[in-house]
């Protein structure tokens, strides 16, 4: 019985750390999901509230990538973590309301169509 009750431990263990290794994080409450992919944000229009915004970042992709908030003269406001393939991040700032570019940084990944419009209201 001791047997069984140890390989249980084991596997369950080796769960916990596979889904900590993979990004296996769950959404938070009140953030917004942004699914990254190979060269795509889902949604292509975010939607977010005026102040602070969570954003919940899941790379489906076989590329790195990243989630870059710019304003209309197309500075730089906020920009996540580099997210690897299966792994998640957040990306958290405050905004005004108001029309935002997003768009991955990676070399050649927006101009390859990876670019999304956040309004925040």
């Amino acid at each position: 019985m001791r047997t069984i009750s140890a390989l249980l431990s084991v596997f369950l263990l080796a769960r916990v750390v596979a889904a900590a290794a993979c990004g296996g994080q769950s959404q938070p409450a009140g953030s917004v999901k942004v699914t990254l992919a190979d060269f795509s944000f889902t949604p292509s229009s975010i939607q977010g509230k005026a102040g602070e915004n969570t954003f919940f970042l899941v790379n489906e992709g076989r590329s790195s990538h990243d989630m870059t908030i710019k304003d209309s003269a197309g500075k730089q406001l906020a920009r996540s973590e580099l997210v690897q393939p299966g792994n998640t991040a957040l990306l958290t700032v405050k905004l005004d309301a108001g029309k935002y570019d997003v768009i991955c940084t990676q070399q050649g990944h927006a101009d390859a169509g990876m670019k999304a419009t956040l309004t925040v209201s």
